[in-house]
């Protein structure tokens, strides 16, 4: 089953925190929603504080995907999450600060990361964990 939600409008600033994020699939046999599991943003601005991205599925970026955005993640958990580029987190053209966040048993099917994909993104990282990805 998708997981069926809104994508906000281009520009727009989402804050996420203490959510669980399980099950979700992106629908893989469409070329314009088969990215980010859980969650894909575009031109925006994410904030995710205290959250369990697991068990999501999508051709790019399992939990979280991102495009040309800025995205804050922080005392996050991305785990069991699958896609063919990105297991847990993918950001094309982003600004990304990661911090306290654990990346386990993530897995990517045929490019990029298991735990993390980045193409032309700019990443600082504190305090992360990543096992098994």
């Amino acid at each position: 089953e998708f997981c069926s939600y809104p994508q906000p409008p281009l520009g727009s600033q989402v804050v996420v925190s203490s959510s669980t994020f399980q099950n979700c699939r992106a629908d893989t046999a469409s070329s314009s929603n088969s990215a980010g599991g859980a969650m894909f943003l575009s031109k925006s601005e994410l904030h995710v504080n205290g959250c369990l991205f697991e068990q999501c599925e999508a051709k790019t970026g399992g939990g979280i995907a991102l495009e040309l955005s800025e995205a804050a993640i922080h005392d996050t958990v991305l785990r069991n999450n699958t896609a063919d580029r990105g297991g847990g987190l993918s950001s094309r053209e982003g600004l990304l600060d990661i911090s306290l966040t654990l990346f386990a048993n993530n897995t990517a099917m045929s490019d990029g990361g298991g735990g993390m994909s980045l193409t032309e993104a700019q990443v600082a990282m504190s305090s992360i964990s990543a096992s098994q990805n």
